[in-house]
């Protein structure tokens, strides 16, 4: 019984540190792009420019801490559809209703990973975007 409950325990703590390591990880590629708010996005009509990417997005709700994580072969366009209504909802909804957001981004070319599934769904994990974010899945699969 001892042995177990050790067992579980060291299980815990390995998962949260993995958890942490995973966080500070895509924490370190997405500040590679410095981030800007929805109004700075559409402002500065970013999403018209020729250097649109393939890789992940990922709005964050300052006002409530949730995070939503998305991937595309044209970031900056599909940005700019879920802050004009084609995306996510409740991401939208509470634009809208006058939350707080910043949007980062990442290429997949400046990632070690090889498809953007893997890369999409470390993210959705290390921001807990499904469990308490706006991600209704915890990625696609591949």
């Amino acid at each position: 019984m001892l042995i177990t409950a050790a067992c579980v325990i060291a299980g815990i703590i390995l998962d949260r540190r993995a958890k942490r390591l995973l966080r500070e990880r895509l924490d370190a590629l997405m500040r590679r792009d410095g981030g800007v708010t929805p109004e700075e996005f559409l402002k500065r009509s970013l999403y018209h420019d020729a250097g649109d990417f393939t890789g992940i997005y990922v709005p964050h709700n300052e006002t409530n801490g949730k995070y939503y994580v998305g991937q595309s072969v044209h970031v900056l366009q599909r940005v700019h559809q879920h802050f004009a209504g084609r995306g996510n909802g409740d991401v939208y909804a509470d634009w809208k209703n006058g939350d707080s957001f910043t949007i980062q981004t990442t290429r997949l070319v400046d990632t070690d990973y090889d498809n953007l599934n893997n890369l999409e769904r470390d993210a959705i994990e290390a921001y807990d975007a499904y469990g308490s974010g706006y991600n209704r899945t915890s990625g696609n699969n591949a």
